[in-house]
């Protein structure tokens, strides 16, 4: 079974900088060769920023709550080649409605192979959902 989510792995905070491995294994995917070129796919890493940015966020300002990105700016992305355990790294400023994480993808050697700026922004739950009916019982 395919876990797309799974691309970001378990998410640890020091000192305001949120680490967690990439996993691009998680998501095997087949696609060809011409289309994609070589190495991880730059899709699969732009959604494993997008993830990574979105727990950071939610961990320091929409209290756990589920996150989405609404924008991403100042995208770059270098050839990701297979086969190297890379790391996620984010770091999260701006408070109030929406989210200011920046998000880097490193390599073992220590220099960013992808980096971006990820707005961010919780989603309220809907009235009558199960969780909005728990809490008026």
């Amino acid at each position: 079974m395919t876990r797309f989510l799974d691309l970001c792995g378990e998410q640890r905070a020091e000192d305001g900088v949120f680490t967690a491995p990439f996993r691009p294994e998680s998501y095997a995917v087949l696609h060809d060769p011409g289309f994609a070129g070589p190495g991880i796919a730059p899709y699969l890493v732009v959604e494993a920023m997008a993830q990574h940015a979105c727990r950071a966020s939610s961990a320091v300002l929409f209290d756990g709550r589920r996150t989405v990105p609404a924008q991403i700016s100042d995208l770059g992305l270098a050839p990701v080649p297979e086969g190297r355990r890379y790391r996620l790294v984010a770091t999260v400023g701006g408070r109030g409605q929406f989210g200011s994480v920046r998000c880097e993808l490193v390599d073992p050697d220590g220099a960013v192979v992808a980096s971006g700026h990820f707005t961010t922004s919780a989603i309220e739950q809907r009235a009558g959902t199960p969780e909005k009916a728990e809490e008026a019982a």
